[in-house]
């Protein structure tokens, strides 16, 4: 199997190129290229070939599942929120949840996971953070705000979820992002949408999101 990636303009020439070694002869898109005509040939626009979304919406590409509660005018980026959730896990041990991450965003989930992967034996000591992250690359732990949303959309994405047999969303969800009072950080109560604050060595449920 010989794979190559049509993104990239260099491996796009040496398919074209193996094309023609393949039926020995210089075929016409051949020729194009060798004479630099390129013009002839369709270049394939990835953002026009792909999908688009609406809220609500089951997002499956690439070996990557998730509901769609936030979206782009065009319908083709956004976010998605897991199909599976843990439902106890602590924000962080007791050995460490005195400790100040700096993890303060309140929009961007990813920029707080960041600063909990630079402290050492963080996926110990940080199980909400570390359970997002074996959902695969891209998953995190959402911000306040982001989670907020998610809250926001709730009886939509539990209705998806319910139609492909997924775990609806539970009671209280943590947040990545942290208090400014000590040794707390955000949660949702998502059964009335109101945000509030627990001691990181607490319990709660943990759902994951990823952008697309």
């Amino acid at each position: 199997v010989d794979y190559i990636d049509i993104k990239v303009p260099m491996q796009y020439d040496k398919l074209l190129r193996n094309i023609g070694d393949w039926y020995g002869s210089e075929s016409f898109i051949g020729e194009a290229l060798l004479n630099n005509e390129r013009k002839t040939t369709k270049k394939v626009d990835v953002h026009t070939a792909s999908k688009t979304y609406k809220i609500g919406d089951l997002y499956d590409e690439n070996g990557k599942q998730g509901i769609v509660f936030d979206v782009t005018a065009d319908g083709k980026h956004g976010k998605i929120v897991s199909l599976d959730e843990s439902k106890s896990l602590l924000w962080a041990v007791v050995d460490v949840y005195k400790r100040k991450i700096d993890a303060t965003s309140h929009d961007d989930g990813m920029s707080n996971f960041n600063k909990i992967k630079k402290q050492s034996n963080w996926e110990t000591n940080y199980p909400a953070f570390a359970w997002c992250a074996t959902e695969g690359e891209g998953w995190y732990l959402p911000a306040i705000e982001e989670l907020l949303s998610i809250c926001e959309k709730r009886d939509i994405i539990n209705e998806s979820l319910s139609k492909i047999k997924a775990v609806t969303l539970g009671d209280c969800l943590w947040s990545s992002t942290e208090s400014r009072k000590e040794f707390c950080a955000c949660y949702v109560r998502m059964f009335d949408g109101l945000p509030s604050l627990y001691r990181k060595d607490g319990y709660n449920y943990v759902r994951a999101v990823s952008a697309f």
